[in-house]
Parts: C-alpha cells; sequence; structure tokens
C-alpha cells in the first residue's frame, strides 16, 4: 500500500516529535515542513528528506496534514485544509476558543472530513489499568499533572495541560452527568492573562468526584492518573509508560483515513468537544482567557 503523504504544518518542539513520527512508521512519508519561518521549516524538513515551505497551499494536495503550529493558528490553518478536502491532526487545544472549536468541528461535521484533536493521552498504554478498572464503577479518580515552565505559551494552563485529564476522566465516566464544578487557582502569570496552576473538582451525578491539579510552574515533571472503584485503587504514571502514545495516534490517524467509516469519523469528531466545553466553563470560573496571540 502507498505511504501516505504527510505535510507537517509548524516546524517547532512538537512539529518536531510528529516529523519523528512519521518518519519511523512504514504507513506515511512526510513530503513537506510548512512554517511561517522558513529557516526553521528547512532545517526540519532536511532531516526528513521533505520540501519545505511557508504557504499552506503546499499542503492541499497531501494525504493528510498535522498542524502542529501555535494554537492562534490552529483555526485558520484548518480550516483551510478542511475544505480542500485533506484530512487534519490540529494538537491540542483545537482551537484557541470555544466557539472556534465549535466552528471547526461543525465544518468538518458537514463535509464529513476526518478531524482529530492531539489527545495523545488516550493511547498512553499505561492507562490499560484504570481502563481494566472503569469495567466496574469508577467512585472516584485523582490526577496530577505538572511540570517546569516552558519556553512559549499561548493558552491558559487549563486549556494546555489541564485538557489532557479532563479528556480521560470524561471518557472514563462516559454518560455520567456533571454536577458540580469547583475550580481556584493559586498562581498567576504576571504577563499574561491566564494562572500558571489549577485545582479543580467534579462531581457526577453517580456521586463519582475527579479530583485535579495542573500546573506549569513546578519544579518536577509528574503525570499521575489515579482511579478508585470501592476498595481497589489503580495509578498509573503517564510519564513513565511503555510504548509510544505519539505513534498509536498517529497510527490511529492513519486508520481512520484509509478504513474509517462515515460513523468512526463522525465519532472521532463527536469525541473532541466535551473536554474542550468543560475546560471552558473552568476557565470561566476561574476567570482565564483562553489564548493570546
Amino acid at each position: 500500500m502507498t505511504p501516505l503523504r504527510i505535510a507537517l504544518v509548524g516546524a517547532g518542539s512538537m512539529a518536531t516529535k510528529h516529523a519523528a513520527v512519521v518518519a519511523a512508521s512504514t504507513t506515511a512519508r512526510t513530503v513537506v515542513v510548512i512554517d511561517r519561518n522558513p529557516h526553521r521549516a528547512a532545517y526540519l524538513a532536511n532531516q526528513h528528506g521533505a520540501a519545505a515551505a511557508s504557504d499552506l497551499d503546499d499542503a492541499l494536495d497531501c494525504d493528510a496534514a498535522i498542524i502542529a503550529t501555535s494554537t492562534p493558528n490552529h483555526r485558520d490553518a484548518a480550516m483551510m485544509l478542511l475544505a480542500a478536502g485533506v484530512p487534519v491532526l490540529v494538537e491540542k487545544p483545537l482551537a484557541s476558543t470555544l466557539p472556534e472549536v465549535q466552528e471547526l468541528i461543525a465544518v468538518a461535521d458537514r463535509l464529513d472530513r476526518v478531524l482529530m484533536c492531539g489527545f495523545v493521552e488516550r493511547f498512553n498504554p499505561g492507562l490499560n489499568p484504570i481502563i481494566r478498572l472503569a469495567r466496574s464503577a469508577i467512585t472516584s479518580v485523582q490526577t496530577v499533572r505538572v511540570g517546569p515552565p516552558p519556553g512559549r505559551v499561548h493558552s491558559s494552563v487549563v486549556d494546555d495541560v489541564l485538557l489532557h485529564d479532563l479528556d480521560l476522566v470524561l471518557r472514563l465516566f462516559g454518560n455520567d452527568q456533571l454536577m458540580e464544578l469547583d475550580a481556584q487557582t493559586d498562581h498567576w502569570d504576571e504577563g499574561a492573562p491566564w494562572p500558571e496552576t489549577v485545582h479543580c473538582r467534579l462531581v457526577f451525578a453517580s456521586g463519582a468526584t475527579a479530583t485535579m491539579h495542573a500546573s506549569r510552574v513546578a519544579a518536577v515533571r509528574r503525570r499521575r492518573f489515579t482511579a478508585t472503584s470501592g476498595s481497589t485503587s489503580r495509578a498509573a504514571d503517564l510519564a513513565d509508560a511503555v510504548g509510544n502514545p505519539l505513534a498509536a495516534q498517529f497510527q490511529h490517524l492513519v486508520e481512520l483515513i484509509r478504513f474509517g467509516t462515515s460513523d468512526d469519523r463522525a465519532a472521532e469528531r463527536a469525541s473532541i468537544l466535551p473536554a474542550h466545553e468543560l475546560a471552558d466553563r473552568i476557565g470561566s470560573a476561574i476567570g482565564a482567557t483562553s489564548c493570546i496571540p
């Protein structure tokens, strides 16, 4: 089977990780790296035998695109590619604001396009003990996702960090309705309209709870996910899992493109919105602006 031709939109640290995953795959190859900085595009492209470009038009004849630019650029790039019929994987958050997230999903729905969000933790094998526990009723979840300050940020810690765990918790609890939400923060970035630390507690209709902590100002990186069912608890260290979740996520994209049905594409798109909606509620509760350019 002919490898899929991939356009990589962005040439920063996350794009570099995606490029390595595509290079290791037998199902695809990166044919073009697109970045507004031509030198950065050329540097990454040369490592993978790809062309370098600064115009998104160069992605329009590719079989799929991975958007790994800064968050404020996600919406316009994804909209253009979806309209052209190009399947798209967009790094999280999907877009800068909830209305933009809803708009992208609505357009992909109308056109029946493949649209994925970079919820890479869904593919983390460290979650397997939690998934097995989920066969019984989970009564509580505790998450910790913290680390040192990154080099550059474009969105709140809620959208950038906590979003992963919101997605996992909502998927675990399924149709259990969220009844209560309490969110607090104790560390604001003086140079941006958002906090760098957030604590929140969710209470669901079943009585199950989720206590969550995310921070971008911790001394040590930790990714801990613990679930309890009755007297049984299972903990996952998501920072030290065996395997490559990013590669598994990419393989899911390939399979969705090659073998996915219309129902499969619709289910994938529908799975994007809940975590973004909850992140928006939490951001509103603590008075955080979602994103700045």
